[in-house]
């Protein structure tokens, strides 16, 4: 309103940086909403083994100073859902 009222001068550029403010945070609020709106989940079935196979290949990629082992009957687990 103030911008569409004021003839050219210093409370038009005020009123042109407050809008042009108003529009950056609105932009900045509805990014952050968009980040923080959980996402949502799908649930499959996987076997245990294959399950415990992948979690001990990735630690053993990401810390290879450690020595990662696996070791039990996976195969008489039932199938977990995640």
């Amino acid at each position: 309103m103030i911008r569409s009222e004021s003839p050219s001068g210093d409370t038009r550029e005020s009123a042109e940086r407050i809008l042009d403010q108003t529009r950056a945070l609105t932009h900045v609020v509805t990014e952050f909403l968009r980040f923080a709106k959980p996402l949502e989940i799908c649930y499959e079935t996987v076997p245990v083994e294959a399950l415990i196979e992948r979690v001990a290949e990735e630690l053993r990629e990401s810390a290879p100073q450690c020595s990662v082992e696996r070791a039990g009957a996976f195969s008489d687990l039932p199938e977990t859902r995640l």
